[in-house]
């Protein structure tokens, strides 16, 4: 075995993407440099003051007993995080999170072929209940999430994090704390994917100790989830109090294993308190009037410029505000149920007539929050260069490619127009969904609004039980690369976690030349650019378009938070946040 450290980790990052301008950040006691900060933190290079119990919003109950092999939504990870801490084995730094950190392993090495990869776990991991954290937790949780539970005749299937954990053959314990993970064939940025894993917004968290999630299992109780074993997790801070609709309480765990840069304990803060704030508005309130430190993740909830403005102008420098890559949003069709969305002519004519544009304006209300993108990272390396000029993104040709949408719409034999079923999550009704039914009636496609709720909208598309829907996860992380998505974008007999439902075999080809160019960045950026024609303007496996800014305020006196460049998902763990005050 060859033996890396955290540089080859690092590196790892850096041969997936090229290097990005980072964003502004602020230091010190100053204002932020510009308007956001993105990429950066608030207040850092101060001495951190411990103690206090700080007040973060959070938009919403979260979902499926808070297991997040299961649930995938903020309304999880926000809470989460601080009671798993951020990622697993490895994770995301926090200064730049499209790099690898050391997580619950203090280091790596890797075969020749990069088919395996073993993990030291950190001796000094404790669960939040004082069991040491080991090898054999890890094995578990890395086999629960991949290949599922079977105990006797019940079975518990693979988790959601399945589709972005690359081919892996096995796992085994090795002597000294270790774990192995084989792969099926070499995947050199399989540490990278590990440390990003990520689908939809919440991190691939290890929350299912073995010495109390296995009796349950031999019990016959396979759906059980962290609020079935108390909490019981790795991270800085452990369950206090669990209001359902009202509060989450979390306070210090003083068993937690990290250290900030100059060797002190942490977390800094003694609690957070997370108040359940469904309104936005009453949460710009309760912000306003000082009764919040920090406004709620989450769609809805982020500041658009309506609200933006007026919170600036009130607070001045008593606020900052933070600048995060959010969602972004995806039409998506489920061609592998009859109807008219199996005709190409369809999908094409709603590509064309939807304005991403208009959108985002309405939604979002201006660029400070909100965005165009055509599928992933519009400032990344990977989309192809002139994506704004296609037909359908263009403003320019905008009458012209309605026209065109009409004249598919009459070829395909739907002149008057045809009936759609569109599954919607409940809490994207007024900030997405009603306005995709507006737009699309004038084309003459007549959306059914189907309102389901997290749980139930999870079931259905792993499923395939729906016919149209709107996703935040056909993007990728652009530090990564398209290869840790094969299983959203791939065809649904082969990868049931797809958000693209087809079986077009072209796409498996696209994905074997994107792993036959491991290593040759240039050729994996030609293959995804192909590969992103074909999947928008040729077959139209889905309408990309418009995304969010999240932006999140912050009071002035929060300080030592981290506020990823990207993915919303990231730095929530709050074990370096705390209050100057």
């Amino acid at each position: 075995m060859k033996r890396f450290w955290l540089p080859a980790a690092v590196a790892a990052a850096a041969l997936a993407c090229a290097p990005q301008t980072p964003g502004p950040g602020a230091a010190g006691g100053e204002p932020p440099p510009q308007d956001f900060i993105t990429g950066g933190a608030w207040g850092q290079g101060q001495e951190p003051k411990r103690g206090g119990v700080a007040v973060f919003a959070h938009r919403e109950d979260p979902p499926s007993g808070w297991d997040p092999l299961v649930g995938g939504t903020i309304n999880l990870g926000q809470v989460a995080s601080p009671m798993t801490g951020d990622g697993n084995l490895l994770k995301p730094c926090r200064e730049d999170v499209d790099k690898v950190c050391l997580g619950l392993a203090e280091r790596w090495e890797a075969s020749a072929d990069h088919s395996q990869f073993v993990f030291k776990i950190r001796d000094s991991v404790r669960w939040h209940d004082g069991v040491g954290f080991t090898a054999e937790d890890a094995k578990f949780w890395l086999d629960l999430a991949y290949f599922g539970m079977t105990v006797g005749d019940k079975r518990r299937g693979p988790s959601r994090l399945r589709a972005t954990m690359g081919d892996i053959k096995g796992t085994e314990v090795l002597e000294g704390n270790r774990v192995r993970v084989t792969l099926n064939g070499p995947e050199p940025l399989w540490p990278t994917m590990l440390a990003q894993l990520n689908v939809g917004v919440v991190a691939g968290t290890i929350w299912h100790p073995k010495h109390l999630t296995m009796p349950l299992f031999e019990q016959g109780t396979m759906n059980v989830a962290p609020q079935d074993i108390g909490f019981v997790g790795l991270g800085p801070y452990k369950m206090e109090k669990f209001e359902k609709g009202s509060l989450i309480s979390v306070r210090r765990f003083d068993g937690y294993w990290e250290k900030d840069e100059k060797g002190r304990q942490l977390p800094h803060l003694d609690g957070v308190e997370y108040p359940i704030i469904r309104d936005p508005t009453a949460m710009d309130a309760a912000f306003r009037t000082g009764r919040i430190d920090l406004t709620a993740r989450g769609t809805g909830h982020y500041f658009n410029a309506e609200r933006y403005e007026p919170m600036k102008a009130a607070l001045g420098d008593k606020v900052w505000f933070g600048q995060i890559e959010g969602a972004l949003h995806t039409l998506t069709f489920n061609q592998t149920r009859a109807g008219p969305l199996q005709d190409v002519r369809v999908r094409k004519a709603i590509l064309l007539w939807f304005d991403k544009q208009a959108f985002t304006d309405a939604i979002h209300g201006g660029p400070c929050c909100g965005m165009l993108h055509p599928g992933v990272s519009p400032e990344s390396i990977w989309p192809n260069p002139d994506w704004k000029s296609w037909p359908g993104f263009n403003p320019v040709t905008r009458q012209r490619d309605r026209d065109e949408a009409k004249r598919l719409m009459r070829e395909a034999g739907y002149a008057e127009g045809v009936e759609v079923p569109y599954m919607c999550r409940r809490q994207w009704i007024s900030t997405v969904c009603e306005w995709v039914v507006g737009d699309l009636a004038g084309l003459g496609v007549r959306l059914t609004l189907d309102l389901v709720d997290d749980a139930e909208w999870r079931r259905r598309e792993l499923a395939g039980e729906h016919f149209m829907q709107n996703f935040s996860g056909w993007s990728f992380n652009a530090s990564i690369g398209p290869e840790v998505h094969e299983g959203q974008i791939g065809r649904a007999s082969l990868h049931p976690s797809s958000v693209l439902k087809h079986e077009d075999q072209k796409i498996d080809e696209f994905y074997r030349r994107l792993r036959a160019a491991s290593g040759n960045l240039d050729e994996r950026v030609k293959v995804w650019r192909e590969l992103e024609r074909y999947l928008v303007l040729e077959q139209v496996f889905g309408v990309p378009g418009w995304g969010e800014l999240a932006l999140v305020a912050g009071r002035s006196y929060v300080k030592g938070m981290h506020i990823p460049k990207r993915n919303r998902a990231n730095n929530l763990d709050m074990a370096t946040v705390w209050l100057d005050k």
